[in-house]
């Protein structure tokens, strides 16, 4: 497990709603946190965090892994969409 990366799901949940581009995010190691955890946690439904993930396996880059951890503190001390 790494520290930013897409969200550990089952391997049937990633296909179910991805489906041929399952691989994509699957090639990735799973991370604490991701995109769509600091873009609105609970607000998205799930087939729109798979989208997200997808953005964050073809964008990413050490510059948006360093982002998306300042970003995950702020949403810890300032938390919205969380229930």
């Amino acid at each position: 497990m790494s520290m930013v990366g897409p969200r550990p799901l089952t391997e049937h949940e990633v296909v179910h709603f991805l489906k041929e581009k399952s691989c994509k995010i699957l090639s990735l190691r799973p991370g604490l946190t991701t995109i769509w955890i600091v873009k609105g946690r609970n607000r998205f439904t799930l087939k729109q965090r798979m989208r997200w993930e997808e953005l964050y396996v073809d964008k990413h880059s050490f510059i948006l892994d360093c982002r998306l951890i300042w970003e995950t503190i702020l949403a810890i001390l300032f938390p919205k969409g969380a229930y």
